[in-house]
């Protein structure tokens, strides 16, 4: 897994959708190249209908499928 906080760009889009400048509420998100998923789970405290995490990484899925985040998924 990468650092999160590590790319300007990654920072810089994470501090929009916590801060409203970027509006999620009610879409639907692709976190495409999700890695530790963190863009992802901002989306999902700013109330998006839905996030698909998505990644290369083998490893990807075992904390991203919590019941708590299973809602809708196909």
């Amino acid at each position: 897994m990468f650092n999160p906080y590590g790319g300007i760009a990654a920072q810089a889009f994470m501090s929009g959708v916590l801060s409203g400048i970027v509006d999620v509420q009610g879409k639907r998100v692709l976190d495409l190249g999700c890695g530790a998923g963190v863009i992802g789970f901002c989306c999902i405290l700013k109330q998006s209908q839905k996030v698909l995490f998505s990644d290369l990484h083998p490893n990807i899925g075992a904390g991203l499928f919590h019941s708590k985040y299973k809602q809708d998924m196909v």
